[in-house]
């Protein structure tokens, strides 16, 4: 059940409170879109993927993490890092490997499955995005990317770099 915004408070935020009673109903639009699993098995009781876990995936796309940097790309402590670090590899999506430069540092890469499985959940949620997009007036295409953009950076709560390019999803509850 979504929670009610106090009107005062979303009105002064929105100015318009027929535009501020409706926060509840997007931000669940929102949660559902980034949380998505478009094309990808996401319930995990059918042996698909939480919402966690497809990020997961996506912050190791490039050369993988150390540990330590894959907990905080994950925005997790250590130990919840490792649990879900294990059940990757147990479900053959990420091999520990030992760092070229100092064997003491583990890291996670992807493997191929997970490659692949990382690849078509980012082409699935872009297609589904731009099908979404496309409904708009061109015109108003560039203002509803750059709330969007805004929006991810406001709920990531920082800008994403160019070394951890990882999506900020919603955690399904």
């Amino acid at each position: 059940m979504a929670q009610s915004v106090p009107m005062e408070i979303a009105a002064g935020a929105w100015g318009d409170p027929a535009d501020a009673a409706r926060l509840p109903e997007l931000w669940s639009a929102l949660a559902r879109l980034a949380g998505s699993g478009v094309g990808v098995r996401t319930d995990p009781r059918r042996g698909g993927l939480t919402a966690r876990q497809l990020r997961a995936l996506h912050c190791l796309r490039n050369d993988g993490l150390t540990m330590r940097a894959f907990a905080q790309a994950c925005g997790i402590g250590g130990s919840a890092s490792t649990h879900l670090a294990d059940r990757l590899v147990r479900n053959g999506l990420v091999d520990r490997r030992a760092d070229a430069s100092d064997r003491r540092v583990v890291r996670l890469v992807l493997t191929r499955a997970g490659t692949e499985l990382a690849d078509h959940h980012r082409r699935s949620q872009i297609d589904a995005l731009s099908g979404m997009l496309s409904r708009i007036a061109p015109e108003r295409r560039a203002s509803a990317t750059t709330a969007i953009d805004r929006l991810t950076v406001i709920i990531g709560g920082q800008p994403r770099t160019a070394a951890i390019d990882c999506p900020t999803l919603v955690p399904s509850r």
